[in-house]
Protein backbone atom coordinates (compact mmCIF):
# COMPACT_ATOMS: atom_id res chain seq x y z
CA UNK A 1 0.00 0.00 0.00
CA UNK A 2 1.35 3.63 -0.74
CA UNK A 3 2.37 4.88 2.69
CA UNK A 4 0.46 8.30 1.78
CA UNK A 5 -2.66 6.26 1.17
CA UNK A 6 -2.21 4.45 3.91
CA UNK A 7 -1.66 7.70 6.66
CA UNK A 8 -4.73 9.21 5.02
CA UNK A 9 -6.84 6.28 5.91
CA UNK A 10 -5.57 5.87 9.44
CA UNK A 11 -6.72 9.61 10.12
CA UNK A 12 -9.81 10.53 11.98
CA UNK A 13 -9.63 13.96 10.87
CA UNK A 14 -7.98 16.07 8.01
CA UNK A 15 -9.19 19.73 8.49
CA UNK A 16 -9.91 21.30 4.89
CA UNK A 17 -8.83 24.83 4.84
CA UNK A 18 -9.13 27.93 2.96
CA UNK A 19 -6.41 30.73 3.71
CA UNK A 20 -7.66 34.01 2.04
CA UNK A 21 -4.00 35.56 3.38
CA UNK A 22 -0.89 33.56 3.66
CA UNK A 23 0.34 35.92 6.33
CA UNK A 24 -2.63 33.59 8.62
CA UNK A 25 -0.66 30.57 7.81
CA UNK A 26 1.72 29.93 10.49
CA UNK A 27 -0.46 30.69 13.26
CA UNK A 28 -3.43 28.25 12.19
CA UNK A 29 -0.76 25.93 11.35
CA UNK A 30 0.63 26.07 15.29
CA UNK A 31 -3.32 25.61 16.07
CA UNK A 32 -3.78 22.31 14.02
CA UNK A 33 -0.27 21.16 15.44
CA UNK A 34 -1.25 21.81 18.84
CA UNK A 35 -4.70 20.20 18.58
CA UNK A 36 -3.49 17.29 17.86
CA UNK A 37 -3.78 17.22 13.46
CA UNK A 38 -1.00 15.20 11.91
CA UNK A 39 -2.81 16.38 8.08
CA UNK A 40 -3.89 19.20 6.94
CA UNK A 41 -5.76 20.03 3.36
CA UNK A 42 -5.03 23.74 1.93
CA UNK A 43 -8.20 24.66 -1.04
CA UNK A 44 -7.46 26.19 -3.92
CA UNK A 45 -10.33 28.41 -3.95
CA UNK A 46 -7.86 31.48 -2.80
CA UNK A 47 -5.23 33.35 -5.14
CA UNK A 48 -2.75 32.42 -1.88
CA UNK A 49 -3.23 28.36 -2.26
CA UNK A 50 0.46 27.96 -3.46
CA UNK A 51 1.54 30.40 -1.05
CA UNK A 52 0.05 28.85 1.93
CA UNK A 53 1.55 25.22 0.81
CA UNK A 54 4.68 26.02 0.61
CA UNK A 55 4.57 27.76 3.76
CA UNK A 56 3.42 24.93 5.10
CA UNK A 57 5.57 22.54 3.91
CA UNK A 58 8.80 24.47 5.05
CA UNK A 59 7.65 25.62 8.88
CA UNK A 60 5.84 22.09 9.82
CA UNK A 61 7.67 19.27 7.51
CA UNK A 62 6.23 16.68 9.22
CA UNK A 63 2.82 17.42 8.83
CA UNK A 64 1.23 15.03 6.14
CA UNK A 65 -0.21 17.88 3.69
CA UNK A 66 -2.58 17.99 0.51
CA UNK A 67 -4.19 20.25 -1.62
CA UNK A 68 -7.86 20.15 -2.34
CA UNK A 69 -10.43 21.77 -5.01
CA UNK A 70 -7.89 20.90 -7.58
CA UNK A 71 -9.75 21.95 -10.99
CA UNK A 72 -6.93 22.18 -13.54
CA UNK A 73 -3.62 20.92 -14.95
CA UNK A 74 -2.33 24.18 -13.64
CA UNK A 75 -3.68 24.01 -9.88
CA UNK A 76 -2.01 20.08 -9.73
CA UNK A 77 1.77 21.21 -11.29
CA UNK A 78 1.15 24.14 -8.94
CA UNK A 79 0.14 21.78 -5.91
CA UNK A 80 2.82 19.63 -6.71
CA UNK A 81 6.11 21.94 -6.76
CA UNK A 82 4.67 23.95 -4.02
CA UNK A 83 4.66 20.80 -1.73
CA UNK A 84 1.68 19.24 -1.56
CA UNK A 85 1.75 15.34 -0.66
CA UNK A 86 -1.80 14.05 -2.18
CA UNK A 87 -4.48 16.29 -3.91
CA UNK A 88 -8.50 16.21 -3.67
CA UNK A 89 -10.69 16.66 -6.32
CA UNK A 90 -13.12 14.38 -7.15
CA UNK A 91 -10.68 11.69 -6.87
CA UNK A 92 -7.86 11.19 -4.38
CA UNK A 93 -4.28 11.14 -5.97
CA UNK A 94 -0.91 10.24 -4.03
CA UNK A 95 1.73 11.73 -4.72
CA UNK A 96 5.13 10.19 -4.26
Amino acid sequence: MNPIFEKITNLKIIPVIKIEKSNATVPLGEALIKGGMQAIEITYRTDAAEKVINIVRKRFPDILLGAGTILTIDQVKSAMNAGAQFLQQYLLLLLD
